[in-house]
């Protein structure tokens, strides 16, 4: 009993001989335990691959991913990314922007993560804000070092 997990529990209300496929997509990848943060990074210059944005996804202590993408309709793609890599983050924060929160977004919902929304205008509770505004400065800084456009 200690080794089961509740999360594949299925009731089936059919006799037992027919068969069902299961749909289990949390117990394909490891859970990763704690509280990540994510949010999306726009840039007003294009990519030599053609990027104009980005995903941060970070748990606050120091682990980030940086997810580089086309466009903010790319936005879920990022997050599988992590699914595969590293694991089903155990609880997502974000802000309350469209991109991750509706539309395409919902297809990771069948891996069961527990999506918390900030209050609105109060960047303060999410940790990716501070994972966003490193690598801007410092390619600013950078760009000012070297004299380019």
């Amino acid at each position: 009993m200690q080794c089961t997990t509740q999360a594949g529990i299925r009731d089936v209300l059919v006799p037992t001989e027919r068969r069902t496929c299961q749909k289990l997509h949390q117990l394909k990848f490891p859970t990763v335990k704690g509280r990540f943060y994510t949010n999306t990074m726009f840039s007003k210059v294009e990519s030599t691959r053609g990027n104009k944005a980005a995903q941060i996804i970070t748990n606050g202590l120091g682990y980030n991913r940086f997810y580089p993408m086309k466009g903010k309709g790319e936005a879920p793609e990022p997050l599988l990314s992590f699914i595969n890599n590293t694991g089903i983050p155990q609880n997502l924060v974000s802000d309350g922007a469209l991109v991750e929160s509706k539309g395409n977004w919902e297809k990771v919902t069948k891996y069961h993560i527990r999506q918390k929304l900030i209050i609105p205008h109060s960047p303060w509770a999410n940790l990716a804000e501070s994972s966003v505004r490193e690598p801007k400065a410092s390619v600013r800084r950078a760009t000012q070092q070297r004299g380019s456009p």
